[in-house]
């Protein structure tokens, strides 16, 4: 009995690393977008994997929110606006009201960019 209360232990522990494990690497990424926007489009793909593979999809929503911006400053609107849905998409989902809320800023500013001033506005506000 005490062999499975242990085993049951140190899965939930290493469950909470893991997850502590890609919300950290979701921070490198978003301390690294500016300078290597590139580098965190392919990095922002593996983290979404993973976050996949063991259900962290608040991650799955930060992922795509972070490629997104990445493709934002690369100048690739529809590549941008591809994975902003996505992150809005997943974080409704989820009820993740902050990934909800990162997606349409991030789709927001990139129709603001594009001229679409009005349609911009209307998600900005909903942010």
């Amino acid at each position: 009995m005490m062999k499975n209360l242990y085993l049951v232990i140190l899965l939930l522990f290493s469950q909470f690393v893991f997850c502590q494990n890609l919300n950290e690497k979701y921070n490198e990424l978003r301390k690294e977008v500016n300078n290597s926007p590139d580098n965190v489009i392919k990095e922002s793909k593996i983290l979404k994997e993973k976050a996949l593979k063991v259900n962290t999809f608040d991650i799955v929503s930060k992922a795509d929110y972070i490629a997104s911006f990445a493709f934002y400053l690369k100048g690739s609107p529809d590549s941008c606006i591809y994975y902003a849905n996505a992150a809005i998409e997943s974080a409704k989902k989820n009820n993740y009201n902050e990934g909800e809320a990162l997606g349409l800023r991030i789709l927001g500013t990139q129709y603001a960019k594009m001229g679409l001033l009005d349609k911009s506005r209307e998600l900005l506000d909903q942010a």
